[in-house]
Parts: structure tokens; sequence; C-alpha cells
């Protein structure tokens, strides 16, 4: 319990308990003490799963009154709010929005596609569920190999348009239409789909991470990174968002608290982030130190990324060329990498881009998002930013200027600054 209250960043821990028999449920509910694992309350509730969202509002109510928590608002209000009529499909809901959040692994996306699919098939009306195949469809195509990638794409619209179909008001599925936007290299249509959403809810902590990390691409660093602290001091154990936090914070020249939540975000099973981790240590002149986290890593990162080094001696090369700025490894693993990405096997992911951005190749990385959009544009873009030779290459490049027109930059800039 103290460790989860230290990895949570709170004082008391609500812990439960369900037994089942039929439809009849038994739920024990207590209040730990982190700091010495004290009971401080607990209670037992029986109820039935013919509506599970009822018992969840009611049990919730019980529990709140019991402990004194004040809300803020209407008193009256429903603290469950009722997303389907299938307890099945909502217990496939849960487990493929975790596996969502957790990215890491060949199976773990493919896994979550398939839970959220069962999930609308039982329950074709659950609009969230829809929303999260979509965001599901959209990340796999990012992080786990597939010959049927452009399917998932395509799976993915199918969802946003169907999760709109059923409310557009949802917060959600903003998100969602934020990554679809993003692939029509609209960028700034992602920032409004993503406003629009947090207009709806502003609690939501995946539109309110999503704006502070889109407001970090298109250069607002303070007021990213602060949406982003804010978030992540509530939801902490999305370890993707502590990787996103890292590269802001490379950006504003924190590097220490960087490390931090690289190494955070690593320790969280999201290993990509050590390649944002190993650059920074190589920035500040530490390349064995790089070499060696690289090294460790290497094996675990997403199959993706693994791709670029399917060409012989190619490891070595890219850590010559990105960590020690050897002009002729540079080249050479330029020339690898661009011939790699011209294969028709080769899957089109952001490492692609990230390691042109490392390589320092601006037009290399610019040309590569005109023929190939991502859901993780915005994202990439929080690098040209950062203090570095190879982001300013880029931002003083001829061709940045219509590229940051073409792809909604600019009428990001004239709107948030």
């Amino acid at each position: 319990i103290t460790l989860i209250g230290q990895a949570l960043n709170v004082a008391h821990v609500l812990e439960g308990s369900i037994r089942k028999q039929g439809e009849r449920v038994r739920i024990t509910a207590q209040l730990i003490q982190c700091s010495d694992g004290y009971h401080l309350w607990s209670d037992t509730y029986d109820g039935d799963l013919s509506d599970i969202f009822d018992l969840q509002d009611s049990i919730s109510r019980s529990i709140v009154q019991e402990l004194e928590v004040i809300l803020e608002g209407n008193a009256n209000q429903r603290l469950a709010t009722n997303l389907t009529n299938s307890p099945q499909a909502y217990e496939y809901f849960l487990h493929g929005r975790q596996l969502v959040h957790q990215q890491s692994g060949q199976q773990t996306l493919p896994k979550a596609v398939d839970l959220l699919e069962k999930a609308v098939g039982l329950d074709p009306g659950f609009v969230e569920a829809w929303a999260w195949l979509a965001d599901a469809n959209y990340t796999l195509v990012e992080n786990s190999l597939t010959p049927h990638w452009r399917d998932h794409l395509a799976a993915a619209n199918r969802a946003v348009g169907r999760a709109e179909e059923l409310d557009p008001a949802l917060p959600m599925v903003m998100h969602a239409a934020g990554y679809r936007a993003s692939l029509e290299n609209r960028l700034d249509k992602v920032i409004a789909a993503y406003q629009r959403g947090h207009d709806l809810d502003a609690s939501d902590p995946e539109l309110r991470f999503s704006i502070g990390m889109a407001l970090a691409g298109i250069g607002q660093i303070e007021q990213g990174h602060q949406l982003m602290e804010e978030v992540l001091s509530e939801q902490p154990l999305i370890g993707i968002f502590h990787q996103s936090l890292g590269n802001t914070r490379f950006a504003l020249g924190r590097y220490e608290d960087a490390k931090r939540a690289f190494q955070r975000s690593i320790d969280m099973g999201n290993t990509l982030a050590a390649i944002c981790y190993a650059f920074l240590l190589g920035f500040e002149g530490h390349q064995k130190a790089a070499a060696d986290l690289l090294d460790k890593y290497i094996n675990q990162l997403p199959p993706t990324t693994l791709q670029l080094f399917r060409i012989p001696f190619s490891r070595p090369i890219f850590y010559a060329a990105a960590l020690r700025g050897s002009r002729l490894a540079a080249w050479m693993a330029i020339m690898s990498i661009s011939t790699l990405a011209r294969m028709p096997f080769i899957q089109p992911n952001v490492s692609i881009p990230g390691a042109y951005f490392y390589l320092g190749a601006p037009k290399l990385f610019l040309d590569y998002f005109r023929k190939h959009s991502s859901i993780y544009t915005l994202a990439s873009m929080i690098f040209l930013w950062i203090d570095t030779e190879e982001a300013r290459r880029i931002r003083t490049h001829r061709d940045f200027p219509q590229f940051a027109e073409d792809f909604g930059l600019v009428r990001a800039w004239r709107k948030y600054g």
C-alpha cells in the first residue's frame, strides 16, 4: 500500500473486492492509510448485476457520504454514467481501454481491438467503446507490425464515424476525431477537436493531456507543460504520458526532470522513451551512457521501431551518427533508413521521421510527414522546439514555412499564439 500511495501520489487508497454468485454480487470497500496500512473505514454492499451502473452509482454515493466527501456542483448528480446495458460489453470495454493505454508489446493493441470489437458487437450503441475502438486501431498502426495496417486505419475511421453518429458531443469521440484530423495533416483541426472535447468535459484526462501535448507541439511549451503536469498528478500510471512530459521538459531545458520522466515511462513498460532518454544523454555529451541505455532496451522497443535495424550493422552505425555526431555514419544511416522506408514491407510509423530528426536530416523529416501521415505528428513537433542543432536545422530549413502553412501550424499559431 505504501508503494501504491507513492506511485499515485496520494495519502489514502480506497480498496475493494468483489464476490459474485449468479447475478448477485457482494462488494467490500475499505479506506487504507498509505503511510502505515491502517484501515480507517470499511463496509460491505450487496447488489444485483441487472443494472451495473445503478449499482455503481448507489455504492459510490454511499461511500462518498460515509467518507464525508464534499461534492462540487449538484450533490444529486450520478457518480456512474450508464455507458451500456450489457455487463459483458462493459467488461470487454474496460479491459480493452486498459490495453490501449499500455500499448507496448506486439499483441497488446491487437488484443485491445478484439476486446473493443466484442464490446460494440454486444452493444452497437456503446458510443464510448466505438471511440476507444478507433483509438485502438489508430495506435496499433504505430506500435504493432501487421500487413493489414491500412485496414486498421480504415476501421478506425469507420469507428469514429459510427461514434459521431451516436453522440458527436462525447469528449472521447472528439479525441478520436483529433487522431483522424492528424492523418489528414490538419494539425489545427487536431487541436480544435481536442478543445471541443475539453469544453464538453474539462475533467476528462485524455482530452486535457492531449491539448497540453498539442500546445507543446505548436511551440506553446510552457502552457502545454502545465496542462500535462496537472493531468499526470491525477493520472500518474499512464506510461506514454510520461514520455511526452519528458520531451516537453527537454524542450524547456529541464534536463534532469526530463530524465526522471523518461525513466518512469520506461519503468511502466513504455520502452520507446529509452530513445528520447538516450538522445538527451547524447546531447549532454554522455555518449557511452546513451549507447548503454539503448543496448539495454533495444530488443524491447516496438516492432515498428525495430524495423529500422533490419540492415546488418545498422545499430552501431545509428549510434555513431545520432550519439557521436559522425558525419560518415549519419550518411550511411540515412541511406539505410531511406532505403528501408521505400520498401513495401516496411510499415509507416513515427519512428522513421524520428530517426531523420536524430540524424540531422531536416528535408527527409519534413518530406516523410508529407508522404506518410501519423496520429503522432503533433507529438513529434515538440522536438522542433528543443535547443539542439537538429531542431534548428528543421526550423530554419527553406521548406519549413510551406510545411507549417500546409499542415495547419500557421493557423494554429494565429489562434493560440
